[in-house]
Order: C-alpha cells, then sequence, then structure tokens
C-alpha cells in the first residue's frame, strides 16, 4: 500500500481561524521580542553612557589607562573594552573605577 503525501483541504473558516490566530500569536511575539530589544538598549545605552562620564572624569583628572589598572586592580585592557563600549561592567566595576578618582557612584531606582 503506498500512502502519498496528500494536503489537507480545511473548511475555509476553519483556516481563516487558524490563520488569524496564527498572524495574532506571530504580532505578540514580535512585539515581545521588540520589548526586549528595547530595555537591552537602553540598558547599553545606560552603561555606555556611565563609562563615557567616567573616562572623560578619568582624562580630566589626567589619568592613564595604565594608572586606572594600578588604582583599581582592573588589567588595563578591560578597562579598555569597557571604555570603547565592547564589554558591559559589573557594579562592583563601576564602583572600583569610579572609587579610584573619588567619585561617588549614584544609583536611582525608580518605579
Amino acid at each position: 500500500m503506498k500512502v502519498r503525501n496528500r494536503k489537507v483541504k480545511w473548511p475555509d473558516a476553519d483556516r481563516r481561524q487558524y490563520q488569524a490566530a496564527a498572524r495574532k500569536i506571530d504580532r505578540e511575539e514580535k512585539a515581545d521580542i521588540l520589548d526586549e530589544a528595547r530595555e537591552m538598549l537602553a540598558r547599553q545605552k545606560l552603561l555606555l553612557d556611565a563609562m563615557t562620564r567616567l573616562k572623560a572624569c578619568r582624562q580630566h583628572e589626567g589619568l592613564s589607562l595604565t594608572d586606572l589598572s594600578h588604582l583599581t586592580g582592573i588589567p588595563k585592557a578591560n578597562l579598555s573594552r569597557l571604555e570603547a563600549g565592547k564589554a558591559n561592567p559589573t557594579l562592583e566595576t563601576l564602583v572600583r573605577y569610579a572609587g579610584a578618582m573619588h567619585l561617588t557612584l549614584k544609583l536611582d531606582i525608580a518605579a
């Protein structure tokens, strides 16, 4: 007995209902993915802004990355990647970086 692959012919009403449900799920999934991407970009911008400010303070103080590395104990290569936005700093790293220049790191959590 030979079985062929055949497309199942759905009744029009069922097919339309299925397609509408699939489109709704697609829109909801896309919206969720878009929301996650926006949140991620906002976090990245916040970190990049923080590192840009810290870098400007370091340069204003006349400190080199080598100097800062000695003060913080963070390898120079890591500091360079952080300042270039190629790595994400931890809160501890931000505190050590700011503390080395006698700056206060202020964290504001808003609801």
